[in-house]
């Protein structure tokens, strides 16, 4: 396996991890958005119902609470859907990194044994080579 795949498996996975604390951070900011958002819409709601003298100009605001509920609903669900692409991306990345590092391992394992293999077909020849020689002798 060589290395500047597994470094860049590493960063992928680092840039992965940031990406989901990124999105979470905005998922939180909109959830308070919307926390506001509902707040404001419900305060709205009770002051239209408490006078109808200023009618006009609280289903003004009750209208504008209720766009500012639905961009935050709206900014809530990409937010939402932003953290569980990024989860998948996270999760992909530490599949591939886990592939890699089996990869390697089994590499590493193979390349032991080839050694191992070699040093025995060493002492294999030179116990060949004495017994030739003695043999001679």
């Amino acid at each position: 396996t060589n290395p500047v795949g597994c470094a860049a498996l590493k960063a992928a996975l680092a840039a992965a991890g940031a990406k989901v604390n990124q999105a979470k951070q905005a998922r939180e900011s909109a959830n308070a958005k919307l926390t506001q958002a509902r707040s404001k819409m419900q305060q709205a709601t009770a002051s239209h119902s408490s006078s109808l003298s200023a009618k006009s100009a609280r289903e003004r605001e009750f209208s504008n609470c209720t766009q500012q509920w639905k961009s935050a609903k709206t900014q809530h669900e990409r937010s939402r859907q932003a953290h569980d692409r990024a989860v998948e991306k996270q999760k992909a990345a530490e599949q591939r990194h886990s592939q890699a590092k089996g990869k390697h391992a089994e590499e590493t394992r193979k390349l032991q044994e080839a050694q191992k293999n070699q040093e025995k077909a060493k002492r294999d020849e030179q116990t060949a080579k004495q017994k030739q020689q003695e043999n001679a002798s």
